[in-house]
């Protein structure tokens, strides 16, 4: 086994666990949030809301397609970072990019040995 395949076979599985890990996380902020409201929430939390699950979809996605994960865990982080109005958005939102860095380098090492892993 060459070291390429053994590096993007080993980065391709960190980035697997890492989706794994913040899904859960986003998951169980997702819920904690769902518990708190008690009456009709605002249509502006309802999208925020939206935009959350679709982060979480996203990395639920991106273990089996991450040509199709990465792209929604993307564009639904920064629409809900960007909704929510959060202070510290490029610490927080700058988390949801380690599988997405760890999936471009599982790729570019596949690459180098002239077969892309996905």
């Amino acid at each position: 086994m060459g070291l390429a395949r053994a590096g993007g076979a080993s980065l391709l599985w960190l980035a697997r666990g890492s989706a794994l890990l913040l899904a859960l996380f986003w998951g169980a902020f997702l819920i904690e949030h769902l518990v708190e409201w008690y009456g009709d929430m605002p249509p502006r939390v309802v999208l925020a809301m939206g935009f959350h699950f679709g982060m979480i979809a996203g990395f639920v996605t991106m273990l089996h397609w991450p040509r199709a994960g990465v792209p929604l865990v993307a564009v639904t982080s920064i629409a809900f970072f960007t909704l929510a109005g959060f202070g510290s958005f490029p610490g927080i939102a700058l988390l949801n990019l380690v599988p997405i860095v760890l999936l471009a380098a599982a790729w570019l090492a596949s690459a180098q040995r002239g077969r892309v892993i996905f």
